[in-house]
């Protein structure tokens, strides 16, 4: 649960509770962190968060905090956010002084389902270290498109040695549980075909993939997915300075656009060589992002990211992409 407050040199506690209940929750995790507020949501200030643990009562309280806007965000693991994501409601319209203690009340964790089964590869083998995870639907934002996307709910677990998962604290409703194989470096791979993110029961779109209805508080048993292998293709070309010179040693990146189909989204991410050259083998089907940097830190530290431009891969290798770095 989020809740955005200015704050004048006080104290802030609260209770973090079961949702629709007053059943303390013990040993969760409380993060208070600095914005800077806009008219769109609120974006995080540079510098680690403050964290605070709640006591056998589910209560929590920061100390003399420095004056500012903060967003206040309640966590723990099997449970998950009650509410909207960000609620302006609880933040003045203008600046107001706010002495002593704040009390922000009750903040609510609701309790999430659990979901289990196992990853087979495309022979039937158990696959150990595969990555899943559970979507939920969202509208999408295009009034175009009728067609729902989906996004992660919950964390992502990693099968064991004989292929099972337990997926836990995931929102109840209807969503779909997808899987991948532990993701090779990229370049590592030449294979002419390699097993790709996969929805239950076995197949790549998920239009076709079933529908699990989660509770909260009850486990769904017996799911299985048989991962799917597809055309490996390989995207590749050359990273270029604003003058047109070759950059060596710049920072490649490759994201799909359609998460959904590719769990973690970032598929490749390579140096270019002393030609400023590169490739970036084992990509399926799909359209993509690509975009290059000379240090990470530079796009990830809340700076704007590089240009970016899109590669649409479709039934074969991807050559000659030009990617021009801007001078900062």
């Amino acid at each position: 649960m989020l809740a955005a407050i200015l704050i004048v040199a006080a104290s802030v506690g609260g209770r973090v509770v079961v949702a629709g209940s007053t059943s303390p929750v013990a040993g969760a995790d409380v993060m208070l962190v600095q914005v800077r507020s806009g008219p769109a949501m609120p974006q995080p200030m540079p510098g680690a968060p403050l964290r605070r643990t709640t006591d056998d009562a589910g209560r929590f309280v920061f100390e003399e905090i420095p004056a500012g806007d903060y967003l206040v965000r309640a966590s723990k693991a099997g449970f998950f956010e009650d509410g909207p994501a960000f609620t302006a409601a609880a933040r003045p319209t203008t600046p107001v002084a706010i002495a002593g203690a704040v009390d922000l009340g009750d903040l609510p964790l609701a309790r999430g389902g659990a979901i289990a089964g196992r990853v087979l590869d495309s022979t039937g083998e158990p696959v150990a270290g595969a990555q899943v995870v559970a979507m939920h639907r969202v509208p999408r934002h295009d009034p175009r498109e009728d067609t729902p996307s989906w996004f992660p709910a919950g964390a992502m677990e990693h099968t064991n040695d004989l292929g099972e998962f337990r997926l836990f604290g995931v929102p109840p409703g209807e969503c779909l549980v997808a899987a991948a194989p532990a993701r090779s470096p990229a370049g590592a791979t030449t294979a002419a075909t390699i097993e790709t993110t996969t929805f239950a029961p076995g197949t790549i779109d998920p239009r076709a993939a079933a529908r699990v209805t989660v509770a909260s508080g009850d486990t769904v048993n017996g799911i299985e997915i048989r991962l799917v292998g597809v055309p490996a293709f390989q995207v590749s070309g050359i990273v270029v300075d604003q003058a047109g010179r070759p950059i060596a040693n710049a920072t490649v990146h490759l994201m799909a656009v359609d998460r959904a189909r590719m769990i973690g989204g970032l598929m490749g991410d390579v140096p270019t060589d002393r030609d400023g050259r590169f490739a970036i083998a084992g990509i399926v089907a799909g359209t993509y992002h690509i975009f290059a940097s000379v240090r990470m830190e530079t796009w990830s530290a809340g700076a704007a990211p590089p240009p970016q431009q899109d590669v649409v891969v479709i039934d074969s290798n991807v050559s000659g992409v030009r990617i021009v770095i801007q001078a900062r």
